[in-house]
């Protein structure tokens, strides 16, 4: 991986240096991810994804910094389908944050304790 490109890269874009490190080591993780599966970051596919984000999820390192930082490297190096199915990952992030503030605002915080916890 071009890990000084990806860098400046990621600076042009404004991130700072956590965002950019955790980036690096993401897209690092899964460069040898799927190489270990004979293909290289550009031609990786869906499951190729899918599989990963499984490996981040049995690792507890399933959040959305971590699906930012692929979809930062998918758009680098142009990998269009891992990008789309990494964005899907996200667009779905703020789903249940959001159901529970309209939950307790409609009918408060006692009922939304009962039904989704804290």
């Amino acid at each position: 991986m071009d890990a000084e490109g990806f860098r400046s890269r990621l600076k042009e874009r404004g991130c700072g240096e956590a965002a950019i490190t955790r980036s690096i080591e993401i897209a690092s993780r899964f460069e040898r991810f799927v190489e270990h599966r004979n293909r290289t970051p550009s031609a990786a596919t869906v499951a190729d994804v899918r599989a990963f984000a499984a490996l981040l999820i049995e690792q507890g390192e399933n959040d959305a910094e971590a699906f930012l930082a692929l979809a930062r490297f998918a758009h680098h190096v142009g990998a269009r389908p891992v990008l789309v199915e990494v964005l899907s990952f996200l667009d779905g992030a703020e789903a249940l944050p959001n159901l529970v503030e309209r939950v307790r605002g409609r009918f408060g915080d006692e009922v939304c304790d009962q039904m989704l916890g804290d």
